[in-house]
């Protein structure tokens, strides 16, 4: 009997790990093919309408925010090749815009989702934009309270959208990944919840998943060596493939249910064992079954102890030698 676990969607964030370098961008897409991911996510951003000017005069580490997000900008043109990428990959393309000009050039990209990033989750004229969009929204959810995030559900339609959970900071840790609150979002906002982890490694995401993530988002990248704060704390493409094929274990184990019956696989199991009812002595056929006849020995097959109101004061049908395992076929009417 199946629940109502689904296929874990997985999704790589390109994030800013392409650097502005097309060509990488290019095989960080292929590589997400390659590895079994589902979808990948693109930032997007027209500077002058995202940010304010004093906010890009910021120094960020040597230079200006506004000369940082010149130099990992990937152009329009460029970024329609890597939608075309996708579809011949046939892996989805998020597109995550940071201004209404962005979603604008996403959509005429026909970007397969929508994706809200942290910090944006009380943008009311983005939210509201991408929810006619109709397209599929991804909201991250990192540094906001309850009721930022019902603001944004507000705005948008529930059933056409995934929250996902996020802890934004420079250094992360699977310790400090929060996951424990995704059966909290769930349950709290009734819509389906996901995980977007910037830590490094699997680990968290494997358990995000077990604790009700539809779909598990990461950063990735082509070498961990890279330059750039981003790629070491990506996963790499062995890590992809672990991932993607522990998530499909766990997706198959998961989706048993109950009730509590031997499982086809455990009965043939060569040598597992089960307690059985054994005669103490010699019994000769007519014999009528009394407890004090028999005792419990571990064995491959027979009656099992729990079923002994059901075998006592019957009649044995065959003679039986003290510790063969009874089987109900040994028995009179």
């Amino acid at each position: 009997m199946k629940n109502n676990w689904e296929k874990p969607y997985l999704i790589g964030a390109l994030e800013d790990n392409h650097g502005g370098d097309s060509g990488l961008a290019k095989d960080l897409i292929s590589l997400a093919g390659s590895a079994g991911m589902d979808a990948i996510s693109v930032r997007r951003w027209s500077r002058n309408e995202a940010f304010t000017q004093e906010y890009l005069k910021k120094p960020y580490l040597g230079v200006t925010r506004s000369e940082m997000y010149s130099e990992i900008e990937i152009d329009i043109k460029a970024l329609g090749d890597l939608r075309q990428l996708c579809s011949s990959l046939n892996i989805s393309f998020i597109g995550a815009p940071y201004d209404l000009v962005s979603l604008g050039e996403l959509c005429d990209l026909d970007a397969d989702f929508i994706q809200i990033e942290h910090g944006l989750l009380t943008h009311n004229e983005l939210l509201s934009a991408a929810a006619k969009t109709g397209k599929h929204i991804f909201l991250v959810a990192s540094r906001c309270t309850d009721d930022e995030i019902q603001y944004a559900l507000n705005l948008v339609d529930s059933k056409n959208l995934t929250l996902l959970h996020s802890v934004n900071t420079e250094t992360i840790s699977v310790q400090k990944s929060a996951i424990g609150i995704i059966s909290y979002l769930s349950q709290r906002f009734d819509i389906p919840v996901g995980y977007y982890g910037t830590d490094p490694g699997i680990e968290s995401a494997i358990a995000a998943y077990t604790l009700g993530a539809r779909c598990i988002q990461k950063p990735f990248t082509t070498d961990h060596r890279l330059p750039g704060l981003g790629h070491a704390k990506s996963l790499d493409r062995d890590e992809i493939r672990a991932l993607r094929i522990h998530l499909d274990d766990i997706f198959d184990s998961l989706n048993f249910n109950g009730p509590r019956v031997p499982m086809s696989f455990e009965v043939v199991a060569a040598g597992s064992g089960r307690v059985a009812l054994v005669p103490v002595r010699d019994l000769m056929a007519g014999e009528i079954l009394d407890q004090d006849m028999l005792t419990v020995k571990l064995t491959d097959k027979g009656i099992s102890p729990s079923q002994i109101d059901k075998i006592v004061g019957k009649p044995l049908a065959y003679d039986t030698l003290a510790g063969e395992p009874l089987t109900f076929g040994m028995l009179g009417d």
